[in-house]
């Protein structure tokens, strides 16, 4: 059987220049193979020789393929790169303050430097971190195909255009003012808002312009242009002329005095702001005050003008009193301040609106308000607030009987507003009457309205003595074994017992039904049938005296934590073997140990009572296992686990079962395989490691075979060990697949596989592709004679 050729080769290096001379590679293994090129290269294919002017620049693989007797092939990586160009593009000159550019050459990828360069990547330059004058600026790309370049870039410094005038107002009078350049002459000068300005002077032409805010720019002519601006304000003579004002009453509002051109002074009597000319009559008082407003400045104006001030009406008068009674005679009032005005009265109330007596009976009953007002120069109003009242009705609304337990009640006559007095009465203005504090018996209650227009009135009001329902039993509480219990009957008799959540109870002694009613907690009512019947109640409890239920729990493991047992009932105490608190109810597996142990639940108390319960602890088992072991690839190896009742092993990938304690492995890999044993609910681990051993031998196939020759040679197979997976494949003489399989337990009869006929004798060409467990790759490439 002959080895697979070797075809190593390789170049000087992987990446070269257009420029340079054309590289040939030099062969390390079985030399007189062919060399081929990808991607449209140009390559000798005896030498190897690669055309780099032919092939032009980009990457290409080369592949030399051996012609021996076991003909195989392999690839060399290869480059060819263009010469750089790292021209620079002219740039500038520029301004000092011109925005950053990138300066671009004809090749990127390269470096710059020099001064103003603010990265060196992308070439951006920046003038003002630059400055003013010359600079050099450099462009490399590095490498042996690379190149450089430097150019000069200008920089000027910007224009000086400061300027200024005089000052930053004129009035509309003033001479045309002419600025002061500081900066670089020669400049033009602009003005906004429709302004008149010489663009070489600069001076302001100011009847022209008129009256106005005004923005002056100029703008040097120099190589790197700017400007910057004047504020100029023209104003027009002021006017301060006051609009004629009141004349007001001393109750006026304040009122804001205006002129003809605002932004002045006002001063004066009764002026409280002298920006905005509020001006207050109150603060002004009763009289004629002068007025004057003044615009300050060169171009500012003053005037002044007199205000009178009226006082306000005196409105007083009274009527006599601010109650009368319908049948009273009509009243007239008294005016104590200026006379000849109007009144009136609201609510529908009749007056006579020139001498204001008031028609009680046309107003009738009733509240109302009287107003009278002036008629003067500043009239104003007062008002007089009045009752009219009927003769009023005390009649009392009948009341009672009533029981000495029923709740205070509150009296009511037709009339409100009176007294009322008499025994059980304790509030004598609500009429509120408390028949327990009257007690049994009939009692005189008077009620009064004062006044002159009052009444008075009685009644008697009768006052019925109340049942009592005082019971009780022996006991709060009984088992429902005990004897049906009576109560004690302490008040009224003949009355009827009730019980409640669903008890059974004798409703004519009370005797309450235990077993019938059960267990809980109940409330057992007595009601006397008096005429005034009274209620009382009684709190029972019902024990059932049972014995309570345990949750059942475990088995536990001995190693388990800690655990609260519960029961139906509360409150009892646990013991027993285990116990760690026996008012919780903890159970302590590790405490207690392996075994079965009997917990006691105890409850207190009148029916109280004990139960039991087991709980099973396991030992925790303590699992081995046999190994580790060594296989060959292929083989398999049975383990041994024991210390347990039952075993599941992880992982079960290769194993012949997965709960058994002991298992044939046969894995492909170096494997850690661990068992779980339990014992009850307790459980252990150990592990064991089946390293395999990969003796793969050599891969082979065979160079020839015989069809149909009914020996070991009628199929062409690969052989060989370690072989995880794979893809054979043969194809005839003009490259046609006949035949492929990626199962080494496949082999090839010699047939074609689409169309099953047998091929002819020959030779045919074959390739496998193959993975082994051990990791490695391979890749083999030959001939097969197929002989009849």
């Amino acid at each position: 059987m002959n080895a697979t050729d070797n075809p190593s080769f390789s170049f000087a290096q992987g990446s070269y220049c257009l420029t340079d001379a054309d590289p040939t590679p030099t062969v390390t293994g079985l030399a007189g193979g062919t060399f081929s090129i990808d991607n449209g290269g140009v390559i000798n294919p005896a030498t190897g020789q690669i055309d780099i002017p032919g092939s032009g620049a980009g990457s290409y693989v080369v592949t030399y393929l051996t012609n021996g007797p076991c003909p195989t092939s392999t690839t060399f990586n290869v480059v060819l790169t263009a010469g750089a160009n790292a021209t620079i593009t002219a740039a500038g000159p520029f301004c000092q303050t011109d925005a950053a550019v990138v300066l671009t050459a004809v090749d990127g990828g390269g470096v710059w430097a020099g001064t103003g360069i603010t990265n060196t990547s992308t070439g951006a330059f920046d003038p003002a971190t630059a400055g003013a004058g010359v600079t050099n600026i450099t462009y490399i790309i590095s490498g042996s195909c690379g190149a450089s370049d430097n150019i000069n870039i200008a920089v000027n410094a910007v224009d000086d255009p400061s300027f200024s005038f005089a000052q930053g107002s004129y009035c509309l009078t003033d001479a045309d003012p002419t600025p002061t350049v500081t900066g670089l002459a020669g400049g033009t000068f602009s003005i906004d808002n429709g302004g008149v300005i010489n663009p070489a002077t600069g001076q302001i032409d100011i009847p022209g312009s008129g009256a106005g805010s005004y923005v002056v720019t100029y703008l040097t002519n120099g190589p790197c242009p700017t400007s910057t601006t004047f504020n100029v304000v023209l104003t027009a003579g002021a006017n301060a002329t006051i609009t004629a004002a009141g004349p007001f009453c001393a109750t006026d509002a304040a009122v804001i005095l205006t002129a003809v051109d605002g932004g002045g002074v006002w001063a004066g009597t009764g002026i409280t702001n002298t920006s905005t000319g509020a001006f207050d009559p109150a603060t002004a008082g009763a009289g004629v005050t002068n007025i004057t407003y003044t615009i300050a400045g060169s171009c500012g104006d003053t005037d002044n003008i007199n205000i009178t001030v009226n006082a306000t009406d005196d409105a007083s008068f009274s009527f006599a009193q601010a109650s009368f009674c319908a049948s009273d005679p009509n009243p007239s009032p008294t005016i104590t301040g200026l006379a000849g005005g109007t009144f009136s009265i609201d609510n529908g109330g009749v007056i006579n609106p020139s001498t204001g007596v008031i028609d009680l009976i046309g107003s009738g009953n009733g509240s109302y308000i009287i107003t009278y007002l002036t008629n003067g120069p500043c009239p104003t109003t007062t008002t007089f607030n009045m009752t009219i009242t009927n003769t009023l009705d005390a009649t009392i609304t009948a009341a009672g009987p009533f029981c000495a337990n029923d709740p205070a009640v509150n009296l009511s006559a037709v009339d409100g507003g009176g007294v009322w007095s008499g025994t059980g009465i304790t509030d004598v203005n609500l009429g509120t009457f408390n028949p327990a504090t009257a007690g049994a018996g009939v009692h005189n209650i008077t009620y009064t309205i004062a006044g002159a227009c009052g009444a008075t009135d009685n009644i008697n009001i009768t006052v019925n003595a109340a049942d009592v329902a005082a019971f009780s039993y022996p006991l709060a509480s009984y088992c429902i074994s005990d004897l049906d219990p009576l109560p004690s009957l302490t008040g009224t008799l003949g009355g009827a017992f009730s019980i409640n959540n669903g008890g059974v109870i004798d409703s004519f002694s009370g005797e309450i039904d235990l077993d019938a009613t059960g267990a809980g907690t109940f409330t057992v009512t007595y009601t006397t049938s008096g005429i005034c019947p009274d209620v009382a109640t009684f709190l029972v409890t019902i024990n059932t005296g049972g014995a309570p239920n345990i949750t059942p729990a475990g088995p536990y493991c001995e190693s388990s934590g800690d655990v609260t047992l519960t029961a139906s009932v509360a409150g009892g105490t646990w013991s027993g073997t285990g116990i760690t608190d026996p008012a919780l109810g903890t159970f302590s597996p590790a405490i207690a140990g392996p075994g079965t142990h009997t917990i006691t639940y105890t409850t207190a108390g009148l029916c109280g009572t004990s139960v039991t319960i087991d709980i099973v602890v396991d030992a925790v088992p303590v699992v081995t296992t046999t190994g580790p072991y060594i296989v060959s690839i292929g083989n398999s190896v049975q383990m041994n686990a024991s210390g347990a009742t039952s075993y599941l092993w992880i992982p079960d990938t290769d194993l012949s079962c997965s709960t058994c304690p002991n298992p044939i492995a046969d894995p492909m890999q170096t494997t850690t395989y661990c068992v779980i044993g339990y014992s009850g609910v307790c459980s252990d681990t150990a592990c064991t490691v089946v390293t395999v051993d990969f003796d793969c031998g050599e891969i082979f196939i065979p160079t020839a075979f015989t069809p149909a020759s009914q020996d070991e040679n009628s199929y062409e197979c690969v052989l060989g060990g370690c072989i995880e997976t794979m893809h054979f494949r043969v194809y005839d003489r003009w490259g046609e697949l006949i035949f492929e399989c990626f199962d080494q337990n496949i082999c090839w009869d010699g047939s074609h596989m689409r169309n099953g006929k047998m091929m002819s004798t020959g030779v045919y060409v074959y390739t496998l592709d193959a993975n082994l467990y051990t990791g490695e790759t391979v890749n083999f490439k030959g001939n097969i004679s197929l002989i009849r």
